[in-house]
């Protein structure tokens, strides 16, 4: 967890408290044509105003892939925007890729039970869109994976899998 909150008493409710404040559970599949993504999501309180490229400063997930081969890697947004709308953005594909194609056809399905203080997102990325062949899924590919979290205010924090989307974009 990194924290963005200022350290001191009026800011206090800003920080993290627990696995009910903000926690995760990540699954990776596939079904034949696409990698699957689930992200279940325990956040106390959704908070999702912004859209596409400033996704990042709500509740959000942002993922990344590196495919061998391919130069650079990608780095992916899923939104449930407060109005329930979904919302996939990409901030980075390698270079013979045009994301605008990608994120039309990425299919995201939220949902969020405020009894349980759940979102779950599940994401289908068909294989072919990025490029993901039988060959470079058997070569293995590298996945990185955070939560951002805003409960109204700020940007106040974000879990991730490891080191290298929430500041500094390397694999």
């Amino acid at each position: 967890l990194t924290s963005f909150a200022i350290n001191e008493p009026q800011t206090a409710h800003l920080f993290w408290s627990g696995r009910e404040d903000l926690s995760a559970a990540v699954y990776l599949g596939e079904d034949g044509e696409n990698l699957l993504l689930k992200v279940r999501v325990t956040d106390d309180r959704h908070h999702q105003p912004y859209r596409q490229m400033l996704m990042w400063k709500g509740d959000s997930v942002q993922f990344a892939l590196n495919l061998p081969g391919q130069g650079t890697f990608w780095e992916f947004g899923l939104a449930r925007l407060n109005s329930g709308e979904n919302q996939v953005w990409i901030w980075r594909a390698p270079a013979a890729f045009h994301a605008e194609t990608v994120v039309k056809a990425i299919r995201l399905e939220t949902v969020r039970n405020e009894t349980e203080k759940r979102t779950d997102y599940l994401a289908r990325i068909p294989f072919a869109v990025i490029g993901l062949t039988p060959e470079l899924r058997a070569k293995g590919i590298q996945f990185n994976l955070l939560v951002n979290d805003n409960d109204g205010e700020i940007r106040e924090s974000y879990l991730a899998v490891t080191p290298g989307l929430g500041t500094e974009k390397q694999f």
